[in-house]
C-alpha cells in the first residue's frame, strides 16, 4: 500500500483510502488507531474521529474479539498478514458482522511501519446464514419428530396386524363352532322343511367365512380389486358345489373397490349363484353364468349378473316384493351400495339377476 502512495500527494492519498466501501483504518504499532476513511466513519455510524483516535483498536470491540483483534496486530507487526470475522456493533448499538483483513504496511526498506485494517459489512450475509442454520435445525428437529412418530406408528400397525391376526383366528372358529353346532341339530331333525333350513344356514355362514377369508387376504390394502377378489369366490364356490352344476364365469371387470363395497358384492354373488345351482334347473348339470361387465362407455356403473339354463322365473315374478330369504338377502346387500336389484328370463332360457351399482369414487 505504501509503494503505491509513495510519492503521490497526501490529499490524493487519501481521496484513495476515502474511494473504498469498506472501513479501512490504519493502527500504529503499539495498537493504537490513527486513521479510519469517511466511509468508514460511516459505516461504524461515528460522527467525529477525534472520538476514537489514539484509542487501542481492540478497545472498540467486545471483549470476546479482542484477543482475534490483538493477535492480527502482533501478527502484522512481524510481517504477517491474517484475517478473521467477528461481531462489533456500530456507535449507535446497531448489531453488525464483520469480515476484517489485517495487513502490514512496510516502508522502502522492508520495516513494518504500521498496520492497515479494512473490514467488510457482512451482516446481510451472516443474517442469512444464521436463517439457514435456524431453519436446518427446525428441519433436523422436524425430521427427528416425524421419525420418532414413524416409529410409533410402526408399532401400532404391527400391533394391529397382531391384534387382526388375533380377530381373524376367533372369526373362523367362530363360524366353524356355529357350523359344527347346526350340522348336530341338522341331524337331530327328521322334517324336511326344517333340515332345508338349517342346511341354507350352514351354506350362508360357508359364504360369509369364504367372503371374510378373502378380505382377509387384503387386510393391509384400503381398496379391494374386484377381479381377484371375485374369481377367487367364484372358485370356492365352486369347489364346494360341484355336485350341484356348473359355474361359467364370463367376463369380470377389474376396478378398485372400497371393503364395504367388496362385502356386499361378494355376498350377493355367492347368494345368487348358490341360488342358481340349487333351485334353478332341474337338469342333472345346470350350468350358471357370472359375470362383471360396464353399463356405459364411461364405466360409470356396472351390471353384476348371474344367470341359469333352467325353467326361468314363474310368470309375475317381482323381485322386489319376493319374500324369499335370498332374494330379501341380495336386496339389502343391493340397498347398502347404492345398486338396483332386477329379475328376469335370461338369453340361457332360465331366471336371470342383475345388480346394478355405481362405481365408487376412488
Amino acid at each position: 500500500m505504501l509503494g503505491l502512495l509513495e510519492g503521490l500527494s497526501n490529499s490524493f492519498a487519501l481521496s484513495v483510502l476515502n474511494s473504498s466501501l469498506d472501513c479501512i483504518k490504519l493502527i500504529e504499532l503499539d495498537g493504537s488507531l490513527s486513521f479510519m476513511n469517511t466511509n468508514g466513519l460511516c459505516a461504524m455510524e461515528i460522527d467525529d474521529f477525534s472520538a476514537i483516535e489514539g484509542r487501542p483498536w481492540p478497545s472498540l470491540w467486545p471483549k470476546d474479539a479482542q484477543t482475534l483483534l490483538q493477535n492480527a496486530i502482533e501478527d502484522a507487526a512481524l510481517g504477517l498478514p491474517s484475517e478473521f470475522e467477528a461481531f462489533c456493533p456500530t456507535a449507535r448499538r446497531n448489531d453488525r458482522w464483520w469480515h476484517v483483513s489485517v495487513v502490514p504496511v512496510c516502508a522502502s526498506d522492508g520495516r513494518v511501519e504500521r498496520i492497515m485494517a479494512t473490514s467488510r459489512d457482512i451482516s446481510n450475509r451472516v443474517s442469512y446464514e444464521n436463517r439457514l442454520t435456524d431453519r436446518d435445525h427446525q428441519l433436523t428437529s422436524y425430521a427427528r419428530e416425524l421419525s420418532l412418530q414413524l416409529e410409533e406408528k410402526n408399532e401400532l400397525i404391527e400391533r394391529q396386524k397382531l391384534l387382526m391376526g388375533e380377530i381373524d383366528h376367533r372369526v373362523k372358529n367362530s363360524f366353524a363352532l356355529i357350523t359344527g353346532i347346526l350340522r348336530l341339530q341338522m341331524r337331530e331333525m327328521a322334517e324336511p322343511a326344517a333340515v332345508s333350513a338349517i342346511n341354507d344356514a350352514v351354506n350362508r355362514i360357508g359364504t360369509l367365512a369364504r367372503v371374510h377369508e378373502q378380505l382377509h387376504m387384503h387386510a393391509e390394502a384400503t381398496m379391494v380389486e374386484l377381479y381377484p377378489f371375485l374369481c377367487l369366490l367364484l372358485d370356492d364356490l365352486a369347489s364346494v358345489m360341484t355336485d350341484h352344476g356348473k359355474i361359467d364365469v364370463g367376463p369380470v371387470a377389474n376396478f378398485p373397490v372400497p371393503a364395504n363395497v367388496a362385502v356386499p358384492l361378494g355376498l350377493i354373488t355367492a347368494e345368487l349363484v348358490g341360488n342358481a345351482l340349487k333351485h334353478g334347473a332341474p337338469k342333472d348339470v345346470p350350468m350358471v353364468r357370472f359375470s362383471l361387465v360396464p353399463c356405459d362407455a364411461g364405466e360409470t356403473s356396472f351390471r353384476l349378473s348371474v344367470s341359469d339354463d333352467g325353467v326361468g322365473l314363474p310368470h309375475g315374478f317381482d323381485v322386489i316384493k319376493s319374500t324369499g330369504l335370498g332374494i330379501k338377502i341380495c336386496r339389502v346387500y343391493a340397498e347398502q351400495i347404492g345398486a338396483t336389484f332386477e329379475s328376469k328370463n335370461g338369453d340361457l332360457g332360465g331366471a336371470q339377476f342383475d345388480v346394478i351399482f355405481p362405481r365408487p369414487i376412488v
